[in-house]
């Protein structure tokens, strides 16, 4: 016999001696009548109680409700960017304040809300020459709250809008939400 064979049939038996391969035409048995419990390495803790199957059986069984963060995604408002500068142009603008969209609509959501169907927040800034917003500021807002309008304006504070082809260069994001 060669010598992989020989090492492959001394593996096979020490699987089954070893108790780690499932012996043919038998179903693994469970030790629990009713299910078991295990701890996070997998090692059997404690045998279920029927009772306690039961109430497991029943609560997987029950809908779940919705959580709390699936219930906030669904109230946040959707942000629409835009982006206008006065002289000069950056590029990447839009897509670079677009991204944080998420941002700018859970500091809505967190902070007062809006307070008719659709409002729109206008933040004003100046384009630093490494491209990042600097000195921004909320310059208009309707129908959203004054403290919804500042944290916009605090999470744009220091984003990478793009470098302008010319300097200074002074932007404005407004954002419509609805």
């Amino acid at each position: 016999m060669s010598r992989i064979k020989l090492a492959l049939l001394s593996f096979a038996v020490a699987l089954v001696v070893s108790g780690a391969a499932p012996a043919k035409g038998k179903a693994s048995r469970s030790r629990c009548r009713h299910g078991g419990l295990s701890d996070s390495r997998g090692r059997h803790v404690r045998c279920l109680t029927r009772a306690e199957a039961q109430q497991l059986e029943d609560e997987s069984a029950a809908p779940e409700p919705e959580s709390g963060d699936d219930a906030q995604r669904k109230s946040l408002p959707v942000v629409e960017v835009r982006a206008t500068f006065e002289r000069g142009k950056t590029g990447v603008a839009k897509q670079r304040l677009s991204a944080n969209a998420n941002v700018f609509a859970r500091c809505v959501a967190d902070h007062g809300g809006l307070t008719k169907e659709r409002g729109e927040v206008r933040i004003r800034f100046q384009v630093a020459k490494s491209g990042r917003a600097r000195e921004v500021s909320v310059s208009k807002r309707r129908f959203v709250a004054p403290s919804a309008a500042r944290c916009i304006a605090e999470a744009i504070d220091g984003t990478f809008v793009g470098v302008p082809s010319e300097q200074p260069t002074v932007g404005t994001a407004v954002l419509r939400l609805r």
